[in-house]
């Protein structure tokens, strides 16, 4: 029996993107090297990794205007992370007359408090407690004859309570959620010796998720009701934003007395005037009480051959299958199952006495009713951020990668990768707010059917997947006497351009990128303790890993990027 228990608290600011610049409408332009058919971009220039909230950050954002209320967004909010997670696990394993019994129980809890901020939000809170238990138990039968078999089920459960706001500055959205997830599985698999060089496996899965939202939300809606006339396109220029709380009732002791005036909220729907430059404010209480019940049965069948004394040749076909769910964003309230068939065929060899270690895999991969979680806007044309199924998608490529022992204590390792993909159903809508007419900023094609656009990214590759992707390394040991060892690492990752934004803009493609890693390590040569110095992004590459452009808080572009140089010292010990 093996058991094990573990705590974590992260503490600080978190991650957080910075400003590009902005697109802004400009009817009949033609596409160009830096936006789509009927934009034009203006970048900004405010420095490397500079955050969003500088002084000249707050005061180029201060610049922008928000659709709907038509005024100057307030200043970002500050935001912070305060989560806390621990959990406690076991193994417990019996061997029988039949065959290993293994047994594992876990169970997890975490505290989530936090808070972020960014151009679509002018602070998102989130307030969370969660809890989960689960149980896994597995025979691994005993050989009969040719055939080895195992069985097994696992059986999950979760419980989640939440208090979030996430506000738009034209929108304060107050939610309160209850989520229940239970899920349970069970599997077999049956492998057959044909002779002593040749197996054929086959594995059977069926997994049934049983899910419940239930949720009260509160949206709070600043609205301009002085007419858009050229050249003042922001009418309301000067009007209040709203400021952030995670009720109503903070939200009214936030809101200044002499802007709103007694009495509000009044009855669901009814405008209040907000302010002095022609703002009013209302509220929309929605509930939400959604089930989702789904049974999926996958599979897997391979096969596998010793080739030579130390070469294993295998191919294998597999299904899988990830469950659907719930989102609190008006008329995307719910997501399907996302299914993918997989197709891999491969070589691993060990040669030259075991001194050279390469392997070489090709697959091939096809997705179904494909998930995608990204910013956008809900049905009534609001910022939100949501799951939904983007269609089907492909994936093939090859990997190789090998370690080489050169001499005594050296050894070099490398790595690479070509991948292609392509989303062969990549169709989402985007309202189109008041009948404009405006087509959302994208390279994508789009249709406007009236109320909304319709857009088609089919052909695009999906997000975040380099063509070419190369890792090399070298680990060095120095045996110093008396016992110990020093082991110095150096690691290099080469990625060719990706795509790091869902609306398929120019500036959402990273660029071929490099960085580096290295550590160096005192141990024991039992390593029964070892103290390390490491170093992450050596050259203190500035690495783009993420896009989001937001149509509603001014236009604006930000990107959010890996981190700078960062260095530490970690130790360890065994008893």
């Amino acid at each position: 029996m093996r058991l094990s228990a573990d705590y974590a608290h992260i503490g600080g600011q978190g991650p957080g993107a910075s400003f590009e610049g902005a697109f802004s409408f400009a009817p009949a332009a033609p596409a160009s090297a830096t936006a789509p058919a009927n934009y034009v971009f203006t970048p900004v220039s405010l420095g490397e990794r500079p955050g969003m909230f500088t002084p000249a950050a707050r005061a180029y954002f201060a610049t922008r205007v928000n659709a709907g209320a038509f005024n100057n967004p307030a200043p970002i909010d500050t935001q912070f992370i305060d989560n806390t997670t621990w959990g406690t696990h076991a193994e417990a394993n019996l061997v029988t007359g039949i065959g290993t019994f293994t047994l594992v129980p876990a169970y997890r809890a975490g505290t989530v408090n936090n808070r972020f901020s960014g151009p679509a939000f002018r602070a998102g809170w989130s307030v969370e407690n969660g809890h989960q238990a689960s149980v896994e138990a597995r025979l691994d039968g005993k050989r009969l004859g040719p055939i080895e078999w195992l069985i097994g089920g696992i059986y999950f459960d979760e419980t989640i309570s939440a208090n979030a706001a996430f506000n738009q500055y034209t929108v304060e959205n107050i939610q309160n959620l209850s989520v229940s997830n239970k899920s349970w599985a069970g599997f077999g698999r049956l492998t057959f010796h044909l002779s002593d060089a040749f197996r054929l496996t086959g594995g059977l899965r069926y997994t049934k998720d049983d899910k419940s939202l239930t949720a009260n939300t509160i949206a709070v809606v600043n609205q301009c009701t002085r007419p858009i006339v050229p050249p003042n396109f922001a009418p309301c220029a000067g009007g209040p934003s709203l400021p952030s709380a995670l009720s109503l009732a903070d939200l009214q002791q936030a809101i200044p007395a002499s802007d709103l005036p007694a009495g509000f909220p009044a009855a669901p729907f009814t405008a209040a005037p907000y302010g002095t430059f022609g703002n009013v404010i209302l509220y929309v209480p929605a509930a939400y009480n959604s089930n989702f019940n789904k049974g999926e049965a996958t599979f897997r069948l391979a096969a596998e051959a010793d080739l030579f004394e130390n070469s294993l040749g295998y191919a294998s076909y597999e299904t899988g299958y990830r469950s659907g769910g719930f989102n609190l964003t008006f008329g995307k309230e719910t997501y399907a199952p996302e299914t993918i068939q997989a197709f891999t065929v491969g070589l691993k060899n060990r040669l030259l006495d075991n001194r050279v270690l390469l392997n070489i895999e090709g697959f091939y991969w096809r997705y179904r009713n494909q998930q995608l979680a990204h910013l956008g806007l809900d049905a009534r044309g609001a910022s939100s951020f949501f799951t939904e199924n983007i269609g089907r998608s492909t994936i093939w490529g090859i990997d190789v990668d090998g370690a080489l022992k050169v001499g005594s204590g050296t050894v070099l390792t490398g790595a690479v990768q070509y991948l292609n993909t392509k989303t062969d159903n990549f169709i989402y809508t985007e309202p189109d707010s008041g009948n404009s007419g405006i087509p959302p900023a994208t390279t994508c094609p789009s249709v406007d059917s009236g109320a909304f656009f319709t857009v088609n990214c089919s052909g695009k590759p999906l997000l975040n997947s380099p063509k070419l992707s190369i890792n090399a390394g070298l680990e060095q040991t120095f045996e110093l006497g008396s016992g110990h060892k020093l082991i110095f690492n150096l690691n290099g990752r080469y990625r060719s351009n990706r795509i790091i934004g869902f609306d398929n803009l120019p500036q959402q493609n990273s660029g071929d990128t490099f960085e580096a890693d290295a550590s160096l390590q005192l141990a024991q040569i039992d390593d029964r303790w070892a103290v390390t110095a490491w170093i992450r992004n050596l050259t203190d590459e500035r690495i783009p890993t993420l896009s989001q452009y937001n149509s509603i808080s001014g236009g604006v572009l930000n990107t959010v990027y890996q981190p700078p140089r960062t260095y530490g010292v970690k130790g360890s010990f065994k008893f």
